[in-house]
């Protein structure tokens, strides 16, 4: 008997209706897709945009310092696993000041020759 009647009671699930300016109003689920892949397209895709222009390799103005570095450091997560660089947060953040030195060393390299450095001019 409390079958017979959860049945009675079971509504239909309302059809999601979607408007759209230009179409009307759609219950269609493909108009649906195509109207909002049609709107995040026009969102994100803007064909008028020029593209980022490539930044060429310079000496900064201001060059990255070890207090710069220790600042970004302090605000690390800490308890997550390394990457696939196996440098964990844990050994930068709470390391000797030495290591944001050299940080910042090679990122003041990288700045003004482009290119990613292996190792710093000092051994530390």
């Amino acid at each position: 008997m409390y079958r017979v009647v959860k049945e009675l009671q079971r509504k239909e699930p309302k059809k999601k209706i979607l408007v759209d300016s230009g179409h009307g109003i759609t219950t269609n689920e493909k108009i649906q897709t195509e109207i909002v892949k049609k709107f995040f397209r026009d969102q994100f895709h803007n064909e008028k945009e020029e593209m980022i222009k490539e930044v060429k390799p310079m000496k900064m103005q201001r060059a990255f310092t070890s207090t710069d570095i220790e600042k970004a450091v302090k605000r690390l997560k800490t308890g997550k696993s390394a990457r696939i660089e196996e440098l964990n947060s844990e050994l930068i953040k709470y390391g000797p000041q030495t290591i944001c030195e050299g940080i910042a060393e090679i990122y003041n390299i990288m700045a003004e020759t482009g290119e990613p450095q292996q190792k710093s001019k000092k051994e530390y």
